[in-house]
């Protein structure tokens, strides 16, 4: 007996040998705890969850959260069986290849089967490589999803490979990646992690939309270049846009930026190299590490050697922008516009309303700018170059200025209208006919600016409390003294000057010439040639003495299309009138006298007394009276046909007719 229970010990030991390993590890463990090894579950279920072989079913009693990676074990640690995801049940972390159903909630995990993952609950997180479809129910606040989603419920958030359709989807923006491929910084890769260089972002404020931008450098020792953002009008630095970015740098040229995706305004947003002037907080171009580096960007350039920004071409604006704090030099053809310098500026180009704390050299145009040139080591030098309407802390040099003062010399608080910056001395110079703001204060008193150079009106002289006193330098040649008593009568207005007369325009005209005969007009002398008002009536009459012997009168002939068959123009007549209006201006016309032999008498033709239009020449149009009989040069002259004429006008020869059949 006692052998008996030895082997049969014996035997049981050795068929719990047999066993596999994840039934020893959920007999060990307790079977009714779920377990994944080699990527399927132990057992066929326990509390909340089952088995079939095929696929794992969640359904806990209550709220329940999963985490894969801690209950998988064996080879590898990927779920590969089907997953069904109860409404109580929670995945927060794991790899899955394979369908899943979701009913329940995913807060993160890896989903790359080639099955599409199929929601009717919510996705709060989770990296998506699968295609999804969100069913009417179903609901995603946050995730990354890299594949097709086909939404009928609701998407409020995460990044996506395209703008979803159909369904609820809230407002988003394309998110672009546009770094360089060459040049100083030549990047083998860039993009945004699982998306390349695009994807649709839906920003979600109750769940953070994480997105990291990787950047490849060829170079190993590359430094990362400062990251713009534009979206429509809108251009800010990486930093200012989203706070949270944090960089990465491997030491080895390989950078990641991450951040959580702030909204935008605007559909499309570009991430890019920073190309744009933009001045630090040390004074310096962002780029160039506080000026220990060389940057340069659309037109500008910075040299670490000498700390020189150079602008070589393009406009600049430095409103909002910080002091710059290192020597500048603009170029011709280039124009800034507001800003603050500390250090030298050489300037070949255009500066406006700008303020200047340091030596200025001035080769070409400075317009309403301020020099705070107090110190005789800060000198401002015009080299052939206008400076207008300009305001300074001492003379400058190579340009004619004048003074501002106070009669009781009180300190002047002077700013240029427009450029929030001002100061407190006894003398300003200005240049041109500057708008200006002035306070006066002297031993704790403030006086009133009550008159200018003897006037009370000077310069529109207005008081804009707390501002000051404003007003514009009348003339550009003279000192201003604020509060110089006023002369009675000197703010009356000067008389406006008489306009100068000016000359009657010229009457339109047309030149007319008579031949064989004179006209006159207005009652003036006679005359062959003249150029005639058009609104003057014109009276031609006949020279008699110049009637050729054994000829007498005939008809006027004239080239005026506007007068011909005109019935107030009598052209059979010695003398007769050209209606005022009846030649239009500039015209140039022709009348001249014909004549018949004087043994033909002037009788109606059997085509009676009708205007004949003949052609002469290139195609002038002459009209003629028909008498009894034209005179053989008329006749050869203005209607004899050509040959040509005459062999058109000959009709054809008829056919011969067909012989009878």
């Amino acid at each position: 007996m006692k052998k008996r229970l030895i082997s049969l010990l014996v035997a049981l030991c050795m068929a719990v040998t047999l066993l596999p390993v994840s039934a020893l590890t959920a007999w060990a463990e307790g079977g009714d705890q779920l377990r994944i090894v080699d990527g399927y579950p132990v057992g066929s279920g326990g509390e909340g969850w089952s088995y079939d072989g095929t696929t794992l079913d969640l359904h806990p009693a209550s709220s329940t959260e999963y985490d894969f990676l801690s209950i998988i074990s064996g080879n590898g640690n990927v779920t590969k069986c089907k997953l069904t995801i109860g409404g109580n049940a929670t995945i927060v972390r794991g790899n899955f290849d394979n369908t899943v159903i979701n009913n329940g909630k995913i807060s993160g995990g890896y989903f790359y089967s080639s099955s599409p993952l199929t929601n009717h609950g919510t996705i709060i997180d989770g990296l998506f490589v699968s295609a999804v479809s969100n069913e009417s129910e179903g609901k995603i606040e946050n995730g990354t999803f890299r594949s097709t989603v086909t939404n009928n419920g609701i998407i409020k958030g995460g990044i996506f490979s395209e703008q979803p359709a159909g369904g609820t989807v809230a407002s988003g923006y394309t998110l672009n990646i546009n770094f360089p491929e060459n040049g100083s910084y030549e990047i083998i890769d860039a993009g945004i992690s699982y998306f390349g260089n695009s994807g649709y972002v839906i920003p979600n404020s109750n769940h953070n939309t994480s997105i990291s931008i990787y950047i490849f450098f060829r170079d190993s020792q590359a430094i990362l270049f400062p990251i713009d953002v534009t979206f429509g009008d809108t251009h800010c630095l990486l930093e200012d846009w989203a706070p949270s970015a944090r960089y990465y740098d491997n030491g080895s040229g390989y950078f990641s930026v991450t951040f959580t995706a702030p909204p935008a305004t605007a559909n499309t947003v570009t991430l890019s190299k920073l190309t744009r002037l933009v001045i630090d907080e040390n004074g310096y171009p962002v780029g160039t590490e506080g000026g220990t580096q060389n940057y340069s960007g659309n037109g500008w350039r910075f040299e670490k050697s000498n700390k020189t920004l150079t602008l070589e071409s393009g406009d600049y604006s430095f409103w909002e922008q910080s002091e710059v704090q290192c020597p500048v030099i603009i170029k011709d053809g280039v124009t800034t516009i507001g800003g603050m310098f500390s250090k030298k500026v050489t300037n070949y180009g255009t500066v406006e309303k700008a303020v200047i704390n340091n030596i200025f050299e001035n080769r070409n145009t400075v317009k309403n700018s301020y020099f705070f040139n107090s110190s005789s080591s800060i000198a401002v030098t015009n080299h052939g170059g206008t400076m207008l309407d300009c305001l300074f802390e001492n003379a400058p040099e190579g340009i004619e200025s004048h003074t501002i003062t106070e009669v009781e010399d009180y300190f002047i608080s002077a700013e240029l209208d427009g450029i929030a910056y001002q100061a407190i001395q006894t003398k300003f110079y200005f240049t041109g006919t500057p708008k200006l703001r002035v306070n006066l204060v002297k031993n704790g008193n403030v006086k009133p600016v009550t008159s200018i150079n003897q006037k009370l009106n000077y310069g529109g002289l207005i008081e804009d409390y707390p501002v000051g006193y404003i007003f514009t330098v009348e003339n550009d040649n003279e000192d201003v003294v604020l509060n110089a008593a006023p002369v009675p009568g000197k703010d009356d207005p000067k008389p406006e000057p008489k306009p100068d007369p000016k000359p009657e325009p010229e009457a339109p005209t047309y030149t007319l010439t008579v031949k064989g005969g004179t006209f006159t007009y207005n009652g003036g002398e006679a005359m062959t040639s003249a150029n005639v008002p058009v609104d003057a009536e014109v009276k031609v009459t006949l020279n008699q003495s110049a009637v050729p012997e054994g000829m007498v009168f005939d008809l006027w002939a004239m080239d005026e299309a506007s007068l011909l068959g005109n019935p107030a123009v009598a052209y059979n007549e010695e003398s007769f009138t050209i209606p005022a209006g009846s030649v239009a201006k500039g015209s140039t016309v022709t009348v001249e006298a014909q004549y018949r032999d004087a043994t033909i008498e002037s009788e109606p033709s059997i085509l009676g007394t009708a205007a004949i239009i003949g052609v002469a020449g290139a195609g002038t149009a002459v009209i003629v009276w028909q008498g009894y009989r034209i005179g053989m040069e008329l006749y050869e002259k203005y209607f004899q046909p050509t040959p040509e004429e005459t062999a058109a006008e000959q009709p054809a020869p008829e056919a011969p007719a067909a012989a009878a059949s």
